[in-house]
């Protein structure tokens, strides 16, 4: 796995030290990290298997990049540290290049200086000795004006002379300064390709007042923000229900439309449509060919599309009706009644016309309050005003829906009254009239027939009781017999009795509660005796 700064291998072949084929091996080169069939050197008329000669290098063997999810997303990984080292050894040696650069050129400005120091000393001495007799002469009348006794000037004259060479000596000093700055943007850096006099920053650098963008919103849910590239292209106030023109910052995806981005659209398409025709347009390995090409192409439609339309109105006319008239004739006059607010609101006017079928709409007949097909029961239209089912009736209000549930109730009471008064006809009917003495033998003989089956319960009841006692002890018999059964020679479902699903009878749960042992009663000894 590729840790730290581990670095991608470039795969370039290292030696073997192989001087005979290895079994394994290539048999066309002689490497022992790959087979024939994936071997990448061209095939040998004599390979290295029948040759034993010129085995070929091994190649390199790669890292196994088994990284996790934030591995896979590290931009750092596989970047070693070690190789800034080449780029700080450039800056030396320009820095060095500066260096020498620089003594140079103070040394030919000093050298140019030392000469120009004796030609300006020259001239100065000479502007002092001409000046000097007209000095002599000035001072001499004037009474402030001091002289020495061979003429020349006194001890003020020459300390603002001193004054103003020292002046000159600060601005060399100065222009030396500008030099040094202006000859350090001169410099070309190693591997750019610009100019250096051209001030350049980072194009996404905030200033420092600014608020940061991931400081909008400190939802940890918002818009993602790439620190490295300084990024955030999604809106950190999606979620607040906010305008995109009442915040200070709405994402980076805003300004993808604004600009050039509908041309730069328009001619990607142009380019798509142009290659699946057969044309040589890419926007991408050629911009300016695919904008000049559409830009042509716009061009060459637009004067077409005006040509079919000058050839169609020549040929059939009409131009006359495709002239708008002027729009003072259009908007100076209106029979539409329209009032506005203070601010220009529309207050009445102007209302959105409601569409309408070709049939009839709205229209209340016979003093209805509501049209027809507003009501519908029991798959019938009618009014919903009066629930009438009749088109042509005449509207009676809330009266008639009471009559209507007054005639519902009535006919729901006759039809029960009615089903009972038949169901009880009917049956009169069915049933055969018996004398008296035919009803008293009948009572009698349901009498002796309930004593009688009272009898026979209680016989039948000990019955069964006895037949649920044997078929249990039966049971148990079985069930020993199975148990001491090997299990491969016992019968299939043999366990299950065939009436295990059905609910046990009283007198089943009577006899299974006389055979269990209660060993807390002090008389079961007794009983098993």
């Amino acid at each position: 796995m590729l840790k730290g700064n581990e670095a991608v291998v470039a795969p370039t072949p290292t030696a073997s030290g192989l001087v005979k084929f290895k079994k394994g091996s290539c048999e066309n080169c002689g490497a022992t990290t790959h087979k024939k069939i994936d071997c990448l050197e061209r095939p040998r008329k004599t390979n290295a298997k029948k040759l034993q000669v010129q085995i070929a290098p091994d190649d390199v063997q790669q890292h196994e990049l088994n990284l996790d999810f934030e591995g896979k997303r590290d931009r750092w990984n596989g970047y070693n540290p070690d190789d800034y080292s080449k780029v700080i050894a450039d800056y030396q040696k320009v820095d060095m290049a500066k260096r020498m650069l620089k003594a140079d050129r103070l040394q030919q400005e000093a050298n140019s200086a030392v000469a120009n120091e004796d030609e300006e000393a020259a001239t100065r001495a000479a502007q002092a000795a001409d000046g000097a007799s007209d000095d002599a002469a000035a001072v001499s009348d004037a009474p402030g004006g001091t002289t020495t006794a061979d003429g020349k000037p006194a001890a003020g004259d020459a300390a603002s002379a001193a004054g103003t060479g020292d002046a000159h000596a600060i601005d060399s000093d100065s222009e030396d300064e500008q030099d040094e700055f202006r000859y350090g943007e001169d410099v070309a850096m190693p591997g750019q390709k610009f100019d250096p006099k051209k001030r350049i920053s980072v194009r996404n650098l905030r200033i420092r007042e600014d608020t940061a963008k991931y400081l909008y919103n400190l939802d940890v849910d918002s818009a993602y923000y790439d620190p490295k590239s300084r990024a955030m292209r999604d809106n950190p106030f999606a979620d607040s229900g906010k305008d995109l023109n009442e915040v200070r910052f709405a994402g980076e995806n805003m300004t993808r439309n604004s600009g050039d981005m509908s041309v730069m659209a328009k001619t990607q398409i142009y380019a798509w449509e142009a290659a699946s025709h057969g044309a040589d347009v890419h926007m991408q390995a050629d911009p300016t060919r695919a904008e000049l090409a559409r830009r042509t192409f716009d061009v060459k439609k637009s004067e077409l599309t005006t040509s079919q339309q000058s050839a169609i109105l020549e040929k059939y006319g009409g131009a006359e009706h495709l002239e708008a008239p002027p729009k003072e004739l259009l908007l100076a006059q209106s029979e539409n009644y329209v009032e506005y607010s203070r601010s220009g609101k529309v207050l009445k006017g102007q209302e959105k016309a409601v569409p309408r079928s070709r049939y009839e709409e709205d229209v209340l007949v016979n003093n209805h309050t509501k049209i027809w097909g507003s009501y519908w029961e029991a798959g019938r239209w009618g009014y919903g005003c009066c629930q009438s089912f009749v088109k042509n009736s005449f509207c009676v209000g809330d009266a008639g829906i009471l009559a209507k549930r007054r005639e519902v109730r009535d006919a729901t009471a006759d039809a029960g009254s009615n089903a009972a008064a038949a169901a009880a006809a009917a049956a009169a009917a069915a049933a055969p009239t018996k004398t008296l003495v035919e009803q008293h033998l009948e009572s009698r003989g349901n009498k002796r027939r309930h004593e009688e089956s009272a009898e026979d319960s209680a016989s039948n009841k000990a019955a069964r009781l006895a037949d649920a006692k044997r078929k249990l002890e039966q049971d148990d018999r079985e069930a020993e017999r199975l148990l001491a059964m090997d299990d491969r020679s016992r019968p299939y479902h043999s366990m299950r009795h065939s009436s295990s699903s059905a609910a046990p009878s009283e007198e089943e749960l009577e006899a299974y509660r006389l055979r269990q042992v209660r060993s807390d009663d002090p008389m079961a000894q007794f009983a098993s005796r």
